[in-house]
């Protein structure tokens, strides 16, 4: 059951982040090379969202303790969606000073 939670949890984010951010590129919200670094976040989280055993199989490869995968890959894809919201509010504050600066300037 939580295999399948942390599943459709990472598809449903990774897929509304990547249209959120196709939406903020085309609108430049934010940088063309910080949506690029997103877009690959977030491609890796759908394929290991769709692939979970991928994620297994690096954890035994690195010596760690396999059946965590699950756990740690909902976590991940939890903080790496507050991360990308907090950079997206980041930029936006950018482009406001930046804005207000070249205002102040004239």
């Amino acid at each position: 059951m939580i295999i399948l939670f942390g599943r459709i949890l990472g598809v449903v984010a990774g897929t509304i982040a990547i249209l959120q951010i196709a939406t903020d590129a085309r609108r430049r919200r934010i940088g063309s090379l910080l949506a690029i670094i997103w877009l690959c976040i977030w491609g890796l989280v759908l394929l290991l969202a769709l692939f979970p055993t991928m994620l297994d199989e690096v954890i035994k490869a690195t010596g760690g303790r396999t059946g965590l995968g699950t756990v740690f890959g909902t976590a991940m894809v939890l903080v790496l969606f507050l991360l990308y919201k907090q950079s997206q509010r980041v930029e936006t504050l950018n482009t406001k000073i930046n804005k207000l600066s070249q205002n102040l300037s004239r």
